[in-house]
Order: C-alpha cells, then sequence, then structure tokens
C-alpha cells in the first residue's frame, strides 16, 4: 500500500520512520488489559477504552499548544 501510495506521489514515510512512529503511538495509548476472576475461577481481561481516548486527547492538545 505505501508503494501504491509513493508511485501515486504521496509523501510516503520509510519504513524506520512508520515504526518509531507506530512505537510512539502504542506508548501514549497503549494500557494492558487488567486480568480479572470471576469467583468460580473464570478469567477474563478488561481494556480501559477510556484512558486510553483520554490520553490520546490530551497528547492531540499538548502538541497543538507548540
Amino acid at each position: 500500500m505505501l508503494t501504491w501510495a509513493w508511485e501515486l506521489g504521496a509523501s510516503v514515510p520509510s519504513y524506520n520512520q512508520y515504526r518509531r512512529v507506530h512505537a510512539s503511538i502504542c506508548e501514549r495509548v497503549r494500557k494492558p488489559p487488567q486480568q480479572q476472576a470471576t469467583g468460580d475461577g473464570n478469567i477474563w481481561y478488561l481494556n480501559e477504552i477510556g484512558d486510553a481516548i483520554a490520553k490520546v486527547i490530551i497528547s492531540c492538545c499538548q502538541t497543538s499548544n507548540h
């Protein structure tokens, strides 16, 4: 897909640039799921989506102020 965009004349990041940005986004947004267990011993995982959304909003606000 990136090759296709490049052939159309778009500004396409290198693979290393893409990986750095991806890692940065994951670091800012990602929070590992929390393991939960029921009384019967069933295990399930809970993702805090609200926290992830709040981190993205805060990050966007901070970068737009610079």
